[in-house]
């Protein structure tokens, strides 16, 4: 199954990155509330990413949808715009309107629909209707209304909804107030200028990278600038470089965000070992506006623009020129 045109892309990479989940919740022997708290981690973390990515590309890119009377212009333009190549919006709305539909009508039926929806669309190219129809229809006697409400919000506007995790489950999300104990203690550091104490742990492996995600994300977030030794600290501390690629990208971002230039190695690292992943710092690094840290971006460009597809080599030659 594909889609019919570029602006769909979602049928494909949406559904890829929804099963990522699902196959986790099936096959996970944790119980089944340490279980959901971990996917609503993973989907607070999803969301930040989408928030970002949708902050940095054209506002036409962020409607996945197109109607029957809008034609296939747009479609062959956002086809050929190179920003696609490193943008998971199509990823992450369409994982937005398939877990979401699955919450509404339960995972047991949602993937009986799935088989049927596999059954009915095996090697046919489909469109966003087609795809909203089938499912309305499966559940029209239960959510088909509600069916078509959610895929207006995630795949035929370009704005997104504020939270995809309310407070309240939030605060009884264990994992999740771990992340804000942890906070807690770099936020007094930082206000205290110092301060003493032994900074926690994560108590579970498994959970820890996802953890640490939302953890650098906070960080981010924060109004005022990380000194430099506690940007260092926090790195001594997690070894979030030594985790997984998502956890290096947040970690580059930290120190790109609070000009911590005794990590700059890290991400000449990361640019050189994920690559792919590595537009974003591109830009970040240059609008430092700082000589030292520009010389990282156009550095590692030069190393490896030979192995480059060369629309991302023509992304990133914008980016640094």
């Amino acid at each position: 199954m594909d889609q019919k045109n570029w602006n769909e892309e979602w049928i494909s990479e949406g559904f890829a990155t929804f099963f990522e989940d699902i196959i986790q919740l099936k096959t996970s022997e944790k119980d089944d509330v340490r279980k959901c708290q971990l996917l609503d981690l993973k989907r607070l973390n999803r969301h930040q990413i989408l928030k970002c990515d949708c902050a940095n590309v054209d506002e036409s890119m962020q409607c996945l949808a197109s109607t029957e009377n809008e034609g296939s212009a747009t479609a062959v333009q956002n086809g050929l715009n190179r920003q696609r190549m490193v943008s998971q919006i199509p990823y992450l709305k369409g994982y937005f309107f398939l877990m979401e539909m699955c919450s509404l009508v339960g995972v047991d039926p949602f993937l009986l629909a799935l088989k049927k929806y596999v059954e009915r669309f095996h090697g046919c190219l489909l469109s966003t209707e087609e795809c909203i129809h089938f499912f309305s229809d499966q559940f029209h006697h239960q959510r088909g209304d509600d069916i078509q409400v959610l895929s207006q919000r995630w795949l035929y506007h370009s704005e997104l909804p504020e939270q995809v995790i309310s407070t309240v489950q939030l605060n009884d999300n264990q994992l999740y107030v771990q992340v804000s104990h942890h906070l807690h203690f770099w936020k007094r550091k930082i206000e205290k200028k110092g301060g003493g104490g032994v900074a926690p742990q994560f108590s579970s492996r498994s959970a820890s990278a996802h953890q640490l995600v939302t953890l650098l994300d906070r960080l981010l977030e924060l109004p005022v600038r990380i000194p430099s030794y506690i940007v260092r600290d926090i790195i001594d501390h997690y070894q979030p470089h030594a985790v997984n690629a998502d956890v290096f990208h947040r970690t580059c971002e930290l120190i790109v965000a609070n000009r911590y230039s005794a990590g700059l190695h890290l991400v000449n690292q990361f640019l050189v070992n994920h690559s792919a992943m590595g537009a974003y710092l591109y830009g970040e690094l240059m609008l430092t506006n700082r000589q030292q840290f520009r010389n990282v971006a156009v550095q590692a460009y030069r190393m490896l623009k030979s192995d480059m597809d060369s629309d991302f080599s023509a992304i990133v030659l914008d980016i640094i020129s």
